[in-house]
């Protein structure tokens, strides 16, 4: 009995090597656009790196940090400053170190391809390694939600967590009136499994959240890439009619 406790000992604690070794090995990659993972024969309109503390990154997450539209569906602030931006930058990066929400997590700047431009922030935070699950965040720039950038982002992040990272479940919490958030991610297969009653508390005022989650088997992106494709489609077609003089 003595040696086959040390067995299943020494057997625990090398898988759990094994998820430190992975998991460090995560933190040193990036997502790939999942646009770029096949032949889709769509352009990317983003890409994703790693978070780092350029002044240019800086300066370019505080041109939408300090929007208040930004935080319609969230319970912070808008950033007063630069520092405060810096300081946000920081606290993420701490938790790709420490972990978040009660496990490991991982961050990445979302970038505009044709401006260079940092527009937002996505990850997963609240990483378990026994369950295999993790949430997903994401916050995109007002200025920069339209042809279908959302979608990239939010397909990209998916498809690493369950296709990469071996994911078996995750899951999401957003705000109740947040509909483009919560059809963005049942077009992938999430599904709600619950409200969660008076979650956020801003201005004096609680409100629900809606809780949704998909398992590996769940997972589709067919329904994510038909809407992208429908938005270039419309995209084509507002131009030749700009270019034809019937809209301007």
């Amino acid at each position: 009995l003595g040696i086959n406790s040390l067995l299943v000992s020494i057997l625990k604690q090398f898988i759990d090597i094994i998820w430190i070794i992975k998991y460090l090995s995560f933190i040193l990659k990036v997502p790939c656009n999942f646009l770029q993972s096949g032949d889709l024969n769509i352009e990317p309109n983003i890409r994703f790196e790693q978070l780092n503390l350029d002044d240019k990154r800086i300066l370019e997450m505080h041109e939408y940090s300090k929007q208040e539209s930004f935080y319609s569906d969230l319970e912070h602030e808008p950033h007063k400053n630069l520092h405060e931006t810096e300081d946000y930058m920081k606290s993420l990066l701490t938790r790709v170190k420490e972990g978040s929400h009660g496990g490991e997590s991982l961050y990445w700047s979302i970038i505009d391809i044709k401006e260079d431009k940092l527009i937002g922030s996505m990850g997963f935070v609240g990483i378990k390694r026994k369950q295999l699950s993790a949430c997903t965040t994401i916050g995109l720039s007002p200025d920069y939600r339209t042809k279908g950038r959302a979608i990239e982002a939010i397909v990209s992040l998916v498809n690493y967590g369950f296709k990469d990272l071996g994911f078996h479940r995750i899951w999401a919490i957003t705000h109740i009136t947040a509909n483009s958030v919560v059809k963005m991610h049942e077009m992938l297969g999430f599904q709600k499994e619950g409200i969660f009653r008076d979650y956020y508390y801003k201005h004096g005022k609680f409100t629900n959240a809606v809780y949704l989650a998909c398992l590996d088997k769940e997972y589709s992106c067919y329904k994510a890439l038909n809407a992208l494709k429908f938005l270039r489609i419309i995209k084509n077609w507002l131009w030749i009619l700009s270019q034809e003089g019937v809209i301007k």
